[in-house]
């Protein structure tokens, strides 16, 4: 199907006619199910749609995140079983930097929002979800699985948006003290506080909490801790306005290094046999001091192998009335970013310490610092009027960033001299992006809204060329006498169009048209061979804005014990480029894929039955192709199926799910081609909580939990990169013809985790 030729509004408005026929010949009453009268088994379940959404949506609850995610989580876990949604651990929920994907959009092509706050990296649209948003901070989440509206502000709304919410402060008073113990000696401690409403008028709230955590990891050599805390106050200053103030800090660090290849001959069962040394399929990084992933040289502080992350968040939010039809909205913030990792330059399998000479030696680990600061501000108004409700604000951010790689000796762990510097770079970003959108009340129950976005960006960066470990002295390779200056500047208008209507109190539809933008990486500047010259510019090296244009239709109906949701879609992405992470140099380099036709169906229903048991399922079929040659892109999954099975009665709260993710297509490097597919995956969860109330003196109540994620401990392949044309895609590791090893690399889901938490409320 071609967007061009697909009649968005004609489609819409004859939907929206045979909707109202059928309402208006229904001789049944609507039923209008408000938040209160939902019943309560419904609001665990992991995801429902509001009948207010004008695209396809999801909300993840805080009733389903308290009691069926493991309490090690990260947002990944939170959302995981979302529609269209793929988030798989590689090392224990919660215990290493994992990635999802939407429709089959990976990593850098949609926004992460914190509070509405976008938490991507500075040198492109990444996220990581050991930092930010751990499950402790969490209160809700939502997906938008669309470009969205004008008034959503990201720098990837290309593919869509996560939205993670902080908890919220409540007005009574309590405090809760908890602690879990989990598989590969994972252990995390936590307390949260309420202080209640406070002040002689009970105006203000503030809400807080803090935790630690510490795990061996799933993976070899992958060992996990975090520090987190968060603060956050919300005060009525006067009757029209309200502030809100929010602080949080994490510390993350992990033996296993950012990026380290998982070769499959190591970690493949199949080549058990004919690889000598097969390591298993939890293979990370070795202890082994004769290797050259080796993790633990007591000359180095915590190895060789490691990654430390910290980072704050903060903002300022201020709501404000300023008169019967006028609102403000405002949020001032701050984020820091400081990664310190180390790591060994393993280029092979196996690779041996005996193998590395001694003038290598000198440069074989690289010590690398990450940092920004980030300023922002997303500022909205609206105003409320007899033909609607007019929007209108903007966001702005400006980012400082550094990165910097130099070489040291891991034996030694003495800097690599005269010349130490691998890359250094210091730069700067600008983002702004103001929206005008009108909701037209064309009826009570029909409302119409057009909008527009503009996107600028701006870079402007001073970088040293890549150089490898042999350039000369002065840390660039060539003539040139200095660092190379680059500036860029992208722009996007983006245009939006909704329709939204009411057939019933409980029956809504939709049908939307929404374009997205996302800019290109900075590591489009990055080179190695040193031929920029000092204060010029590359304009040719600058691809254009990768942009999408979305068609959707969708529908929400609520009953009074049952939900159901679905939308189908068309997006567009024009110009795409993907990504190409290549571990063993640590850059990125992207592959041109023209562009590319999304389109797919989505629903997800729950039906609450009168004794407590709740039945939830969602399902997604997915179609992404190459527009020049018709072929699957790579890394889309064909379907998704969830179905989950709840109770929530007399102190129990319990639930049983599992979500199997079809099969995805797998190119080879810098060719659009099938290489290849990775087989389907199940995901499965069982989790108990009950709940101990009338403690008495003690405490108010307590409540106890008992999970599993990956119940059957079955160890799926998650990703798969060839190594070369030969490679054998039906045996990663292998070349085609033969039982010949290769350096294929993949990553696999993690094995069985158990938990069990206790939660104390006082």
């Amino acid at each position: 199907m071609n967007p061009k030729n697909f009649k968005l509004l004609p489609i819409a408005f004859i939907v929206i006619t045979s909707f109202e026929a059928i309402a208006q010949s229904s001789n049944e009453t609507a039923i209008e199910v408000t938040a209160d009268k939902v019943p309560e088994v419904m609001r665990v379940v992991p995801g429902d749609a509001k009948l207010e959404s004008r695209m396809p949506q999801t909300y993840v609850s805080k009733e389903y995140l308290e009691n069926f995610v493991a309490p090690t989580a990260s947002f990944v876990e939170a959302v995981a079983y979302a529609p269209s949604v793929l988030g798989v651990s590689t090392n224990g929920p919660g215990l290493n930097d994992n990635k999802v994907s939407l429709r089959g959009f990976n990593n850098g092509q949609f926004t992460m929002a914190f509070d509405g706050i976008p938490i991507n990296d500075t040198n492109g649209v990444s996220y990581h979800s050991t930092i930010w948003a751990p499950s402790q901070f969490l209160g809700g989440a939502g997906v938008d699985r669309s470009p969205g509206l004008a008034s959503s502000f990201g720098p990837a709304n290309y593919g869509g948006t996560f939205n993670f919410y902080s908890k919220e402060t409540l007005a009574e008073k309590g405090a809760t003290l908890y602690g879990s113990l989990g598989s590969y000696g994972t252990k995390l401690l936590g307390a949260d506080l309420q202080t209640g409403a406070l002040g002689s008028e009970g105006k203000t709230q503030v809400a807080a909490g803090v935790h630690q955590m510490f795990s061996d990891g799933y993976q070899t050599a992958n060992s996990p801790r975090r520090y987190g805390g968060y603060f956050k106050l919300d005060s009525e200053l006067t009757k029209d306005v309200k502030l809100t103030l929010f602080g949080s800090f994490i510390d993350y660090f992990t033996s296993g290094p950012d990026g380290l290849k998982v070769y499959a001959q190591d970690t493949n069962p199949a080549l058990a046999g004919i690889n000598p040394n097969f390591k298993g399929q939890n293979y990370f990084a070795s202890y082994d001091s004769k290797r050259v992933d080796f993790n633990g040289y007591p000359t180095v502080p915590n190895g060789v192998a490691s990654t430390e992350v910290r980072t704050y968040l903060n903002y300022i939010g201020l709501n404000a009335n300023i008169n019967d039809s006028w609102k403000m909205e405002n949020k001032l913030y701050n984020m820091s970013y400081n990664n310190h990792d180390t790591f060994n330059s393993v280029s092979s399998p196996n690779q041996l310490m005996s193998s590395i000479s001694a003038s290598s030696m000198n440069s074989l680990a690289t010590d690398k610092h990450n940092t920004y600061q980030k300023f922002g501000d997303i500022l909205r108004f609206s105003n409320d009027n007899s033909l609607g409700q007019f929007r209108t604000g903007l966001w702005y951010e400006y980012a400082v960033s550094s990165r910097f790689q130099s070489y040291f000796n891991p034996l030694t762990g003495a800097a690599l001299t005269p010349v130490n510097t691998k890359f250094a770079e210091n730069y700067t970003t600008n983002t702004f992006q103001p929206f005008v959108e009108f909701e037209f009340k064309v009826t009570d129950k029909l409302k119409v809204t057009p909008g527009f976005k503009y996107s600028l960006y701006t870079m402007s960066l001073s970088q040293n060329p890549d150089i490898g470990s042999s350039g000369p002295a002065g840390g660039f390779v060539g003539s040139a006498p200095g660092p190379v200056l680059n500036n860029a500047t992208y722009r996007s208008p983006n245009p939006f169009f909704d329709i939204h209507y009411m057939v019933q109190p409980n029956w809504s539809v939709y049908a939307q048209f929404a374009s997205g933008d996302v800019i290109p990486s900075t590591t489009v500047f990055d080179n190695k061979s040193g031929t920029y010259q000092p204060g010029t510019t590359a304009p040719s090296l600058l691809p254009p804005p990768i942009q999408t244009k979305s068609y959707q239709i969708g529908s929400v109906f609520k009953g009074k014990n049952y939900s159901v949701d679905g939308d189908v879609y068309l997006t567009r992405a024009d110009g795409s480029l993907t990504p190409i992470y290549d571990a063993a140099t640590y850059n990125t380099y992207y592959l041109a894929t023209g562009s590319g036709t999304y389109s797919g169906i989505e629903a997800q229903g729950t039906y609450a039955f009168a004794n407590g048991i709740s039945v939830y399922a969602n399902a997604s079929k997915m179609n992404a192709k190459y527009d020049t040659n018709g072929l699957n892109m790579p890394s889309v999954p064909t379907d998704m199926e969830t179905l989950g099975l709840f109770y929530k009665s007399n102190g129990w709260t319990t639930g049983a799910f599992v979500k199997r993710v079809g099969p995805q297509w797998v190119d080879s490097k810098s060719t659009q081609n099938e290489w290849g597919q990775i087989s389907e995956i199940y995901l499965t969860g069982l989790y108990a909580n009950y709940q101990f109330n009338n403690l008495g003196a003690l405490a108010k109540s307590a409540r106890l939990r008992f999970g599993v994620d990956n119940v059957f401990d079955k160890i799926y392949l998650a990703s798969l990169t060839p190594a070369g044309a030969s490679s054998d895609p039906n045996r990663p590791g292998t070349n085609i013809g033969g039982n010949t090893l290769n350096s294929d690399t993949v990553t696999w889901t993690s094995g069985r985790f158990f938990s069990l938490s206790l939660f104390v409320d006082f």
